[in-house]
């Protein structure tokens, strides 16, 4: 039996073989409970990051999807303008036919402004300088008609610029790469309302040389409701940026026709020219995101890219959800099993039972508390976390040093 500096003896509590059972039986159940929570409480993050992966890739692939299908309309369009109109001039039609081909095609698509060719000098049938200054021609009497919708009405005009860098660009692009391009979408005034739209240019070669354009320009104000669609959680945001970069409609903040920022411009352009995801966390304004981004592949040289940012909280929202429950149970069946144990009611625990009990179960409480966040964030905090331990552990071995010298 211990002694006291003046001789006095200490009466231990002595515990009852029924107290000793039940308190190795809580003991077993609080880190049995704990074990079982903290393997939960993992594969529950775990499941949840996988599950929202999934479902901002499917929701991105999904709208990058509805968006390819309405732009890549226009570029069927035009490439079936190219080898229709392509094929008259080589078979000694006439510009009238190819006008008529031209008006059906724009009269039978609404959705479009307007369906349009352009040739070199001579190039479609010779006849230039019997066209100079006539309908639906310029100065020069090339071959470059205009049809278009105006107040409902289907109109008929030249085109301009054809030869002028950047306001060209839809003839000397295709020109000078014999390649498909669709332009990067631009605001035109239309009847008096600033309109969002891009243009999409064939080239038209015969034996190898360029010889004309034909095109189509698409409106693409529907850009802003498909991409308000995508929505995964209800925190989504999605952007839709153009092959350079810029933004053409967001469901955020970003500003319309400004350069896309931060690691989505990045993952942008890794999915450049191909339908393929890519995906990483990135922090913005001291949130964890969730950035995925496909590819949509226009034509043959451009790749627009669908980016969908989800906050990280809300993809382990249901995860932490099921751990506190987790907790919550847990402690309702520890206190359950403690006031159900025999003898412990009616005889109660010993004092020291009871201090071991409590400091074990804030002790247990504690560790599935630090489970809740987002691990990311723990690991950030892992080396300041281990700093205050460290010096907590010299205080305390410090305090005990110094009441063993005071006992002495």
């Amino acid at each position: 039996m211990p002694l006291l500096a003046d001789g006095e003896t200490v009466r231990m509590p002595q515990l009852t073989i029924k107290i000793r059972m039940v308190f190795g039986v809580v003991v077993v159940l609080i880190l049995g409970t704990s074990s079982l929570m903290t393997v939960i409480t993992m594969r529950n993050q775990d499941s949840a990051e996988r599950a929202g992966y999934r479902a901002a890739t499917q929701a991105a692939q999904v709208g990058a999807g509805v968006i390819r299908d309405e732009v890549g309309a226009a570029v069927g369009t035009a490439r079936d303008l190219a080898n229709v109109v392509g094929a008259l001039a080589a078979s000694g039609g006439t510009r009238a036919a190819a006008d008529a081909v031209l008006r059906e095609v724009i009269t039978s698509h609404s959705r479009y402004l307007g369906v349009w060719t352009g040739w070199e000098p001579g190039a479609f049938d010779g006849a230039d300088a019997a066209h100079q200054g006539a309908d639906g021609h310029d100065a020069t009497g090339r071959f470059i008609p205009y049809w278009y919708w105006d107040a409902g009405a289907v109109q008929h005009t030249a085109l301009v610029d054809y030869d002028q860098a950047g306001a060209g660009d839809y003839y000397q692009i295709a020109k000078s790469t014999g390649k498909e391009k669709v332009l990067e979408p631009f605001t035109y005034k239309i009847n008096g309302t600033d309109t969002l739209m891009t243009s999409v240019a064939v080239p038209i070669m015969r034996n190898g040389t360029f010889v004309g354009v034909a095109g189509v320009d698409v409106a693409l104000a529907s850009l802003h409701e498909r991409v308000a669609e995508v929505r995964p959680y209800s925190t989504a945001r999605t952007t839709l940026t153009s092959s350079a970069g810029s933004v053409l409609a967001t469901s955020g903040s970003d500003t319309v026709g400004a350069a896309l920022d931060g690691a989505r411009r990045g993952m942008a352009t890794a999915v450049s020219g191909t339908k393929g995801t890519a995906q990483q966390v990135e922090t913005r304004s001291g949130q964890e995101m969730l950035q995925t981004a496909v590819g949509i592949p226009l034509g043959a040289s451009d790749t627009w890219a669908l980016v969908v940012s989800v906050p990280v909280d809300t993809v382990l929202a249901e995860a932490a959800a099921t751990v506190r429950l987790g907790i919550l149970l847990a402690v309702v069946g520890i206190i359950n099993l403690i006031s159900a144990a025999p003898g412990v009611v009616e005889q109660g625990m010993p004092p020291t039972a009871t201090r071991q009990l409590v400091w074990l179960g804030v002790g247990i409480v504690g560790m599935l508390a630090m489970l809740l966040p987002d691990y990311r964030m723990l690991e950030r905090m892992a080396l300041p976390i281990f700093a205050v331990c460290c010096v907590l552990l010299v205080l305390v071995l410090s305090m005990l040093a110094a009441l063993v010298q005071i006992k002495c």
